[in-house]
């Protein structure tokens, strides 16, 4: 395994320091970690649309008009263009046929005249998904991405002894295949799946872009692994390989060491990037001093009796806490200056981060917010957010909201639930500025957010029915923030297609 420069992995090292400020960084490393490259066989709507001839001829029998013979005079269609629309009726089960040989429309017919000849078919399809066994999810990422063991050897990259279990069926969560279906999908358009039937194929393949690091307790030397991704700390995937440390797994590579980190071509940074790296590290080693020297003084002087040593270590401290926040300031320039280069700040929101995130935007956003939400209840846009809302449209934000998934029923109580809360909001909205509300009511599943051009965010949250609070409704749901200008730009296109 080659040991290429190891400025790369200088940001990761720094970040691990301070996140774990009782242990010492011993390792860090690139690895690949395996994921499952899964072809499934699921069940999902499928959209079409009746001919001409049919609608018509669904559209008598509503009336109805129940006799073949008579639909035809009505329409001054030939008997056989008639047996053909009556036959795909048939066989989508919106008509029935009587002993007379005269049809009746059925319920699912009617439905389908309400939404002006649209039909929705099961149908099977045969996607390919990725699963990780480490953490039981299913992660967002391009299978075109993942390599196979032989090409993770030839490229010199370390695949450490991890317990790879094919997943069950019972593990493939139906809310997950639809979520990356929505972002990494092959098919042109976006359908229901409705239900996640088989596994019929599972090659185990591995990631690539994940840094362990391994870092010794001061006191008892006792050994923690963490993943980094993208600088960004991996809770999830952290605990998992934790666990397999204790159990005694293989997860260090033979030949690297503190001094030679091995790192593959793609874990090392641009020229600007490995400096200031380099420059964050030392800064953090160098603000652990201060803040030691801080403590050290302020424990010296609390146990001084003499006035003039006193004196003499009021100043010290004095000076002391000015050299520490000076580093804290250079420290966090830094970062900021590393960030920009990267491209903006991006990680993890769990559940109960949302609504706090949720709130800072609508309070913070400056010309427009979107929020993409597939339901809407009056207990999540409940009083305080319908004020924050108010006020944010009252000082010229444009705010834009879509929601919609499963209201296609007249009767349909997520429908009524989602038109109460929001026009619960607009009667609190002045009618001078109730222009500056966008609400769009379509078929949509996604749940995402944008704060102006200033971030993004994206995941299973459903930011105006689900409070996200540990009681006893509590749920996991994971997002992504991002700060990056691409994914901005990505995801205000995305939504676009909703408003435009």
């Amino acid at each position: 395994m080659t040991n290429p420069p190891t400025d790369g992995l200088s940001a990761v090292r720094a970040r691990a320091k301070r996140r774990f400020r009782d242990y010492d960084v011993d390792l860090a490393y690139p690895v690949c970690l395996p994921v499952y490259d899964l072809r499934i066989r699921i069940v999902e709507h499928e959209t079409g649309k009746l001919s001409t001839t049919a609608r018509f001829v669904l559209m008598l029998a509503n009336v109805p008009v129940e006799d073949v013979a008579e639909i035809r005079r009505l329409l001054g269609l030939r008997e056989g263009e008639v047996v053909l629309a009556a036959a795909e009726l048939l066989s989508a089960a919106l008509i029935e046929q009587k002993p007379d040989q005269s049809i009746r429309i059925t319920e699912l017919g009617r439905a389908v005249l309400r939404e002006a000849g649209r039909t929705y078919r099961p149908r099977n399809r045969h996607p390919r998904i990725p699963y990780d066994p480490l953490v039981r999810t299913i992660p967002t990422v391009d299978l075109d991405d993942l390599l196979d063991r032989e090409e993770a050897r030839k490229e010199g990259l370390f695949i450490p002894a991890t317990k790879s279990r094919r997943p069950r069926l019972s593990q493939i969560r139906l809310a997950e295949v639809q979520e990356y279906e929505e972002q990494f999908g092959k098919a042109g358009q976006k359908a229901e799946i409705l239900q996640v039937v088989d596994i019929k194929d599972a090659r185990l393949r591995y990631r690539r872009d994940v840094i362990l690091v391994r870092l010794l307790h001061r006191q008892s030397r006792s050994e923690l692994f963490v993943a980094y991704r993208a600088q960004q700390f991996l809770e999830q995937e952290s605990e998992a390989i934790q666990r397999l440390a204790a159990s005694g797994f293989k997860l260090v590579p033979q030949d690297v060491g503190p001094e030679n980190g091995s790192a593959a071509p793609w874990a090392r940074l641009r020229p600007e990037e490995s400096r200031l790296a380099q420059d964050i590290g030392k800064l953090d080693e160098a603000l652990g001093k201060a803040e030691m020297a801080v403590a050290d003084t302020e424990s010296i002087r609390s146990a001084t009796q003499d006035e003039r040593e006193r004196a003499t270590l009021e100043e010290d401290l004095k000076e002391s806490k000015a050299e520490r926040d000076e580093l804290r300031a250079k420290l966090r320039e830094k970062e900021r200056q590393l960030e920009d280069l990267s491209g903006g700040e991006a990680r993890l929101v769990r559940t109960e981060e949302h609504r706090p995130l949720l709130f800072d935007a609508v309070r913070t956003a400056v010309s427009e917010l979107t929020i993409v939400s597939a339901w809407v209840n009056s207990r999540t846009l409940d009083e305080e957010l319908c004020e924050a809302l108010t006020a944010a449209i009252d000082r010229g934000v444009t705010v834009r909201i879509a929601w919609g998934f499963g209201t296609r029923g007249e009767r349909d109580r997520n429908r009524v639930k989602g038109d109460k809360a929001l026009a619960d909001l607009r009667h609190k909205i002045p009618k001078a500025h109730r222009c500056r509300l966008i609400v769009k009511r379509i078929e949509t599943h996604e749940k995402f957010m944008i704060c102006d051009e200033r971030f993004c965010v994206w995941g299973s949250f459903n930011w105006l029915s689900y409070r996200g609070q540990r009681d006893e409704g509590y749920r996991r749901e994971t997002s992504s923030y991002s700060e990056r200008p691409g994914d901005v730009g990505l995801w205000k296109a995305n939504a676009e297609t909703l408003f435009g």
